[in-house]
């Protein structure tokens, strides 16, 4: 078992809960074979105190009138126990009734096993027999009286001999007598403590072996955990499954005795497995237990196909060769050096309860004269091997906790050292890097400096280029007023002129405008203006610059009043215009206004190249553009600008149509109240 802290061995109380269960069965043991072996007030045994003769119907054709009459000749005489193995044979016992109880009582008739599938008594009475019918396929409320073993009330009151018919699929044992009501309750009542005390033991042991065997992810306590299949192998065969169970259903009743058997006899394999070690120093036996078991498991079949008792004589006959091959295995273990005095006290608690396994076993089979003490004596070794086990292995755990505990000690210490060690090293490492931090916060420093001088630069550049570029801007405008109608040549330079102002002063607010937007704040002046107004100038604006049409329509009767920052968004709607007279190669641009909800809706639609799918979620980035640009001059700056403008108003900039009929872009700007304040937003 791992030393590792998840398997960390239970404490010492968990040795007390073992020895305590451990005298609690040995206890219920005594309690049960002194209560077995007790004789009792008016109670006649058949075979021991009423000898019967036996006869053995093979093919099930004689009938109660016929037995009757057959010499004694042709019966064996028996003054014990029937036990005739797995038959199909039907049984016939021939005796002389009780002599009747004073005041003409009836007796009370009791039969075991419960698990007899046909039992007919036929009892003598003046006028001829009566007939009486049990079994274990007749449903308990079926019973003359309710209990886990046949009881049926007779009362015999002629000389005749008295005649049991037996027919069972299983073992056809049977143990009978006589007793009064009285003298069987006063039984029952304490026989069913004593069992309650057994199954009580049996529930805690369980328990106990399935929580260490998960905590420990002990094997062998798991296949303990296993065997206590044999507890429900033991309520079947003891007629409490029929009774408390299942009282209704006596053919699953029935086939769950059958089961529980078969699954007994592999778990007791399974542990033997375990509990030998026999992985480890007995691979030869070990394939044979595991064959076995396999063997036993799959043996549930011949229940479905109606070979159960043909089967169990070739697998008790295979399971008492086993058992036999398991006590020397237990004794080779327990003459190996290194093995721990738990292994060996385990040993020899399997050596034992194999012994008794393979009388069992022989007993069933009739090879040796049956005893219902061996039996039960056998069931309650499997209790006993279950908390042996439990306390040997309780016992190697504390073992193994204490060396444990020796090896944690000097891990503790060796730890105590590395931990030293690691705080010397994290201090250094502590100090190395509070001195990178002091670095990295005046590089940091000094890059906010950097970009603030960065900011006034570009706010002066801009301040100077707007000056001459708005003088020339005039100047062209007015050569433009005074040129001849046939100065071709002077309107082609001057429109040149006034396209290259245009760039410029785009360019200039488009550095002007991301300058504010990379701005820690950024305070947006809403002041009230009409947005088809600011449409149609900057839609004027690009006729002027190009000569192109621009085609704006406004949705009719729309209230375009609203509050913006007039600068901002007419350098939004300006940069959209201009890559749509850039790229649309003279085709007619077209602006809408329209308002949905609480926004405004603003399109503008080309009819130039369009922009592909893969580029669409790039080019609202800093400096992106399009691969359709070819020769057409551009920073990049002029969608990303007029997104973040946008989206400081609280709307947004995106691209909802593309393609080779060309590119629509849609503004949304919402339709604010009047008397909204202006707002400071964070960038």
């Amino acid at each position: 078992m791992p030393n590792t802290p998840a398997s960390r061995p239970p404490d010492v109380r968990a040795v007390g809960v073992a020895l305590i269960l451990v005298l609690l069965s040995l206890g219920a043991l005594g309690i049960l074979s002194a209560a077995a072996s007790t004789p009792r007030v008016e109670t006649i045994r058949l075979g021991s105190d009423l000898p019967f003769e036996l006869l053995v119907d093979d093919d099930g054709a004689l009938d109660a009138q016929t037995v009757l009459t057959l010499p004694s000749t042709q019966f064996s005489s028996h003054d014990g126990l029937l036990s005739q193995g797995y038959t199909r044979a039907v049984s016939w016992l021939r005796f002389n009734p009780p002599a009747p109880r004073p005041g003409g009582a009836p007796w009370w008739l009791v039969v075991a096993p419960p698990y007899l599938d046909r039992l007919t008594v036929f009892v003598p009475r003046a006028d001829g027999y009566t007939r009486m019918e049990t079994g274990d396929l007749l449903p308990a409320s079926a019973r003359p009286v309710r209990d886990r073993h046949f009881v049926l009330p007779i009362t015999p009151d002629s000389t005749q001999p008295m005649l049991i018919r037996l027919e069972t699929t299983s073992v056809s044992l049977l143990s009978a007598y006589f007793t009064s009501p009285e003298a069987f309750v006063s039984q029952r009542a304490s026989s069913s403590f004593l069992w309650g005390l057994y199954f009580g033991i049996a529930c805690v042991t369980t328990l106990l072996c399935i929580g260490l065997g998960f905590i420990q992810r002990s094997r062998l306590m798991l296949a303990v955990s296993a065997l206590s299949v044999a507890y429900l192998m033991v309520a079947s065969t003891q007629g409490f499954t029929y009774v408390l169970l299942l009282p209704d259903r006596p053919l699953l009743a029935h086939h769950l005795t059958s089961i529980s058997t078969l699954l007994t006899l592999a778990a007791h394999l399974w542990l033997l497995r375990e509990a030998l070690l026999t992985r480890q120093h007995f691979p030869r036996t070990d394939k044979v237990l595991l064959a076995g078991g396999a063997l036993f498991v799959g043996a549930v079949t011949a229940l479905l196909l109606g070979l159960y008792g043909q089967a169990m004589t070739v697998l008790m006959t295979l399971n008492a060769l086993i058992h036999g091959l398991a006590v020397a295995t237990a004794l080779r273990l327990t003459c190996l050096k290194g093995v721990s005095a738990g292994t060996r006290a385990i040993a020899i608690a399997v050596s034992i309860t194999s012994a008794l396994a393979i009388v069992a076993a022989l007993s069933v089979l009739a090879v040796v004269p049956v005893s219902l003490t061996l039996l039960h004596l056998w069931q309650y070794a499997m209790l006993g091997l279950m908390v042996a086990i439990l306390l040997a292995s309780v016992h190697e755990l504390r073992m193994q906790q204490q060396k444990l505990d020796s090896l944690q000690a000097e891990r503790l210490g060796a730890a105590e050292a590395r931990r030293q060690h690691l705080e010397d090293r994290v201090k250094e490492r502590t100090a190395a890097l509070q001195h990178a931090h002091d670095q990295l916060e005046r590089a940091l420093r000094d890059e906010r400096h950097a970009q603030f001088k960065q900011r006034q630069f570009l706010a002066m550049v801009s301040h100077e280029f707007r000056t001459p570029l708005s003088v020339i801007s005039a100047a062209t405008a007015n050569l433009a007023q005074c040129a001849s109608q046939d100065a071709e040549a002077l309107t082609h330079r001057l429109a040149q002129i006034n396209r290259a102002t245009r760039r410029l002063t785009t360019l200039t607010d488009n550095c002007l405008a991301d300058a504010r937007l990379s701005a820690a704040t950024l305070v947006i002046e809403q002041i009230p203006t009409d947005l088809a107004a600011l449409l149609e100038n900057a839609a004027e604006l690009a006729r002027l610059s190009s000569r192109q049409l621009v085609q704006v329509n406004i949705e009719p009767g729309l209230d375009t009043q609203c509050r913006c920052d007039h600068a901002l968004v007419t350098i939004a709607l300006s940069n959209v215009l201009d890559n749509a007279i850039k790229y649309a190669a003279r085709s007619p641009i077209r602006a809408r206004l329209t308002a949905a909800r609480d926004n405004f809706i603003l399109t503008v639609s080309d009819e130039g190249p369009g922009i592909s799918p893969a580029e669409e979620a790039s080019i609202f980035g800093r400096y992106e553009r399009g691969s359709a640009v070819h020769n057409v001059s551009g920073s990049g700056l002029g969608l990303h600008v007029s997104r973040e403008i946008m989206r400081a108003h609280g709307g947004d900039l995106c691209l909802v149509h593309t393609g080779g009929a060309g590119a629509t872009f849609e503004f949304s700007l919402p339709r604010r109240p009047p008397g909204t304040q202006p707002r400071q937003v964070t960038s």
